[in-house]
């Protein structure tokens, strides 16, 4: 009986989305598909009304991947174990209109311990490897000297001179896969460009080049937020603070329950990133579909993605739940192709198409039979390509 009028619902469901005389027809909100199947089917529950309107939205290309996305939402935080000096990130400070005032330097190297909020300010002239890596190996011979160093995948970072000291030296760089990057650094950099621009406004000059010194002092020297208070320099020598503060700071991302919505083995769509001027009308999420490959229950969760269409080889990075949608393994809508990139014939005299599919990589295109597609599209293959 449940079968009969689920199918009545999914043909329900498809006629009143596509038929453009219906007022339903490509609407974006669920809640009125939900309403509408309430007064066909007066026999079933509200609850089975949305679950059967989810369902067969996950089928639909056409409603789902319009869905609006989230672009702010939590990420985890940077989890390190209660010890100074084990995981640093860095970044370049970048202030081009003051070089001239500042004997050529143009950017200030930021290091920054993780967990005790330590900085260290080194000016250069250049992003040049050689140059970078010659000042990174002057403040570890000082003492400052982490495990694990986190940035981006810049040059001055992935250079060959940098990678080799860093070898040498026996610190392991990472790239973080986010779009976040060294999120900690590139935050410091904003506090230290606005004092710096105070200053700047107070004295008149834009000269920074002499008071670094001075600069990296205080920082270290001021009570931190999210070290309830304290400053990055007590931290850093108090191993029993250090303690207290690493519960107050990450304990909670361990035992907090988090609401988990997808599990191993469902079928999701990411998030497709948008242009700075492409409008929010367009498809907001990725044509491919990826199957979940392994839930880490962080603060909020993260997710491990493979890929089907290439072995389901496993994604570099995590992602979170905010970029991800439920969908079903299976669409009852095809891919849409974007383009013919070449013609031939089988041996049975038959014709092929190397077809390039809409929002796929080139180099996932694939040869299709003409056998393998519909009427419509085989007829006008036929006349364009002969």
């Amino acid at each position: 009986m449940m079968k009969r009028v689920r199918k009545e619902i999914e043909e329900f469901l498809t006629d009143a989305f596509f038929n453009l005389n219906k007022p339903t027809s490509f609407s974006g909100n669920k809640t009125i598909l939900v309403r509408e199947v309430r007064k066909k089917f007066p026999q079933i529950t509200n609850k089975v009304a949305k679950r059967e309107v989810d369902n067969w939205v996950r089928s639909t290309n056409e409603h789902h991947l319009f869905r609006k996305t989230r672009r702010n939402f939590p990420t985890p935080k940077i989890s390190v174990p209660p010890v100074a000096k084990f995981q640093f990130q860095i970044d370049l400070a970048d202030l081009p209109r003051y070089k001239t005032e500042n004997r050529g330097y143009r950017y200030i190297l930021v290091l920054i311990d993780c967990f005790t909020r330590v900085v260290r300010l080194r000016p250069l002239r250049t992003k040049k490897p050689s140059e970078v890596s010659q000042v990174l190996l002057e403040i570890f011979r000082s003492g400052f000297k982490p495990v694990y160093l986190q940035g981006d995948a810049g040059m001055e970072f992935l250079g060959r001179a940098t990678r080799q000291m860093l070898k040498q030296e026996g610190v392991r760089f990472f790239v973080s896969q986010s779009n976040y990057k060294a999120s900690m650094a590139e935050r410091f950099i904003r506090s230290l460009k606005e004092r710096l621009l105070r200053y700047f406004r107070a004295k008149n000059l834009p000269r920074w080049f002499d008071i670094l010194p001075q600069l990296e002092d205080n920082f270290n020297s001021s009570p931190h937020r999210s070290l309830s208070g304290e400053t990055p320099k007590r931290v850093e020598t108090d191993p029993h603070l250090q303690g207290i503060l690493w519960d107050k700071m990450f304990a909670k991302s361990y035992t907090k329950k988090n609401e988990n919505k997808f599990k191993v083995g469902d079928w999701v769509r990411i998030t497709r990133r948008r242009g700075t001027f492409e409008k929010g009308y367009t498809t907001s999420w990725s044509n491919s579909k990826y199957r979940i490959h392994r839930v880490h229950l962080t603060e909020p969760p993260m997710y491990e993605l493979a890929d089907p269409e290439d072995g389901f080889e496993v994604l570099k990075g995590r992602f979170n739940q905010a970029e991800l949608m439920l969908v079903n393994e299976t669409d009852e809508t095809p891919n849409e192709i974007e383009k013919v990139i070449e013609t031939d014939r089988s041996k049975n005299g038959s014709r092929l198409y190397l077809v390039k599919w809409k929002g796929m990589p080139i180099s996932r295109s694939q040869w299709l039979n003409e056998k393998d597609l519909d009427a419509k599209t085989a007829k006008l293959f036929s006349k364009v390509y002969k």
